[in-house]
């Protein structure tokens, strides 16, 4: 799995000129926030998520999820 990366929104986020509030709005079937950090950290280190979100979790290609 490939990921690219638009250094141009990253700027943006850095310089807090985006908004993840306005982001997740409008991409709901995207995972977002932390969500997105725990499961990218997990899917490189081959680990499983334990959580009661399945909601975004469960959208995290190649994540391995255990439900509580």
């Amino acid at each position: 799995m490939g990921v690219i990366l638009d250094t141009s929104v990253l700027i943006e986020w850095e310089r807090k000129a985006a908004s993840l509030e306005a982001y997740a709005a409008g991409h709901p079937d995207e995972p977002a926030g932390l969500s997105v950090i725990i499961g990218a950290t997990a899917v490189s280190r081959g680990d499983t998520v334990l959580t009661l979100n399945r909601r975004d979790f469960g959208k995290i290609p190649g994540l391995s999820v255990e439900l509580l």
